[in-house]
């Protein structure tokens, strides 16, 4: 009975961690040389992300020149600055302003045309670009863009903080911004979207802010394969280039004499913890979950629910499909930003 109670209330826990944050900071410090943004909350890690040496240009608005139209594919490969060849797909190009020529409904090569990068180039697959702006002002714009040549940036990507605020974090997730990083601060200090927000500068040089919030040992876990659950039992995270599979195991408790009831509160403890480590790591596409094998039809339900509503949480879509007889949990998360793992290797 008490092995039970004890996963009870670490699965309490873990809900609430994915749930309540008000208390949570948001931190922007240094880790190893590279710039990161960190929510803590009851000092767990919640969500991450590094950023630093190339930086994204997602917002940004170029006039753009067109390198091949692929009729078939309905799509278009495009030329920004720098050389960088983006994916313009015919269903973003419907509201095409271009430059050079009088626009007839067609798209054709060596057009110029105005365009928004909407996707990061990821491993192999080119940046995204879209033809629907999105500006305060395009009339101006594109009257400036009219006195400009090919591959101009007309509308800088927003900086790599805010993009943080926008798509990594929710207000309601953190009662205060604490940074180390004076030229950032003050950044932060005059910006609109920040003004209401409580923004404190860490200046002790004696004790590291990184230090302060263990940041080393918050992303050391945060990028092993292995996590420890309070029951005893643990998950083994391993990514391929297919898909992630997650294996919950049971650790110190014995499968032969453990209970289908004691299996669902070591499962209902891990669906928690898996939950918080898809947004954390930033987890996508198909993620398979290898849950202790439950018999009990009931049990394994009420598992899915529960995984079902902790997911609800999430910024990104996340689907829980289905459970097969064998434990397997099929989910499907929207493709974000890069992991974790990648943020971490190129920043």
């Amino acid at each position: 009975m008490s092995r039970t109670i004890m996963v009870h209330k670490a699965d309490m826990q873990n809900d609430k961690e994915m749930r309540n944050t008000a208390d949570g900071k948001l931190i922007f410090t240094e880790y190893q040389g590279k710039k990161c943004a960190l929510l803590i909350s009851d000092n767990r890690l919640i969500a991450a992300s590094f950023y630093g040496k190339r930086g994204s240009k997602i917002g940004g608005i170029y006039i753009g020149k067109v390198k091949n139209v692929v009729k078939n594919l309905d799509a278009y490969f495009v030329e920004i600055a720098g050389g960088e060849i983006c994916f313009l797909s015919g269903k973003e190009a419907k509201a095409t302003y271009i430059l050079n020529r009088t626009f007839d409904g067609r798209i054709l090569e060596s057009d110029e045309v105005l365009v928004q990068v909407t996707k990061d180039a990821h491993k192999t697959k080119q940046a995204s670009v879209s033809c629907n702006l999105k500006c305060d002002d395009l009339d101006a714009l594109i009257q400036i863009a009219a006195h400009r040549t090919c591959f101009t940036c007309l509308q800088s990507p927003k900086p790599e903080w805010q993009r943080i605020l926008d798509t990594l974090v929710s207000e309601d997730e953190y009662a205060e911004i604490i940074t180390d990083d004076k030229a950032l601060y003050e950044e932060m200090l005059i910006h609109e979207d920040c003004i209401s927000q409580n923004i404190r500068f860490y200046e002790d040089r004696q004790f590291a802010l990184a230090k302060l919030y263990s940041v080393e040992s918050k992303i050391g876990t945060a990028l092993s394969p292995r996590i420890w659950l309070k029951s005893g039992a643990y998950l083994v995270i391993e990514q391929t280039e297919a898909l992630t599979v997650i294996d919950v195991n049971s650790g110190k408790y014995d499968a032969k004499k453990a209970s289908d009831e004691m299996f669902y509160q070591i499962n209902r403890e891990a669906a928690s913890e898996i939950a918080l480590q898809l947004r954390l790591r930033n987890l996508s596409g198909i993620i398979i979950v290898d849950f202790i094998n439950m018999k009990s039809k009931k049990l394994q339900m009420e598992l899915l629910e529960k995984l079902r509503e902790l997911v609800k949480c999430d910024k990104q879509l996340t689907r829980v499909i289905d459970m097969t007889p064998l434990g397997l949990v099929e989910i499907t998360r929207k493709k974000g930003n890069r992991t974790l793992a990648e943020q971490f290797k190129n920043a």
